[in-house]
């Protein structure tokens, strides 16, 4: 039988030592700009 619907999990179950950052962050995509209607810049989406 195949599932219907998302499957129920928390959080806890698949991190349960906690999630963490362990680099930089730093902003991928231009928010703003991509829902202007077109391209930010030649190379954007990378």
């Amino acid at each position: 039988m195949a599932l219907q619907g998302p499957i129920p999990i928390g959080f806890e179950q698949v991190f349960p030592h906690g999630c963490y950052v362990v680099g930089d962050v730093e902003q991928v995509k231009d928010f703003e700009a991509s829902t202007a209607g077109g391209d930010a810049a030649p190379g954007a989406g990378r």
